[in-house]
């Protein structure tokens, strides 16, 4: 289903772009640390994250307490430390301009939240998402120097507690790799990623979503994981339920 935008959503999109090439001319280089960061939370089941690759949306409200084995929780963290450093931090990179792309897209179509249910909501990442990404890949092309970024290891499991975000998940809008595969969450806010342009901080006013999520997907049940994808969610603002997974090929 196409959704009918009556505020020029593709020239806003434009002018974002526009925006982005300047921040990038006018910021100096640095040292960027990427992703997530080991802590005590923990990830909920892996059987019902599994039932969202089917629609592409879930219900946080029912699984946001849920406690999985630490036994879960460590299959994520192993996969993320036989990870190339260096691929890994590329790739959350990759994740993260995505998420903050597609939540800064969706928000500049000053759509009235109170609109936006799920479908709703799940037909506008599948409308706009390309040029979301589009967009991604010019801030991701511009800003990020491969020599510098760093990654830490582990996926942030408590994005499941502090914003709903599935803390595991399969692609299932846009990009599906042809392998199986799991995303695991990487990073999620309600506000920039911390790779993105200081200037997308203004462009996310949590109006089309509550909150990003980003993820790093591997190809299950190879000796040595290897990154197939990255992708992006959010929490509806009606439902407050996932959305997602739109995803891209990686590299």
């Amino acid at each position: 289903m196409k959704i009918a935008i009556t505020k020029r959503p593709l020239s806003t999109v434009a002018a974002i772009g526009a925006w982005g090439l300047l921040a990038f001319i006018m910021v100096p280089a640095c040292t960027i640390t990427i992703g997530a960061r080991k802590n005590d939370s923990v990830q909920d089941d892996a059987s019902s994250a599994d039932n969202n690759s089917q629609d592409g949306r879930s219900d946080t409200n029912d699984i946001a307490t849920d406690q999985p084995s630490q036994s879960e929780e460590d299959i994520g963290e192993q996969v993320y430390t036989q990870l190339d450093p260096h691929e890994l931090a590329l790739a959350q990179a990759k994740a993260g301009h995505l998420s903050c792309a597609l939540a800064g897209t969706l928000d500049s179509l000053n759509l009235d939240p109170s609109t936006l249910d799920d479908a709703t909501l799940m037909s506008l990442i599948e409308q706009y998402g390309p040029a979301a990404a589009e967009l991604a890949d010019t801030w991701f092309s511009e800003n990020i120097d491969s020599s510098m970024v760093s990654a830490v290891n582990g996926p942030k499991f408590e994005c499941k507690r502090t914003h709903g975000c599935e803390y595991w998940t399969k692609c299932s809008l846009n990009y599906i790799p042809n392998v199986a595969h799991s995303c695991y969450v990487d990073d999620c806010g309600t506000a920039k990623c911390s790779t993105c342009p200081d200037f997308v901080n203004t462009l996310l006013q949590n109006i089309a979503i509550k909150a990003w999520c980003s993820y790093v997907c591997t190809e299950d049940g190879t000796r040595t994981p290897n990154i197939v994808a990255v992708g992006a969610g959010g929490i509806s603002p009606l439902g407050n339920h996932f959305i997602g997974t739109f995803c891209l090929p990686y590299p």
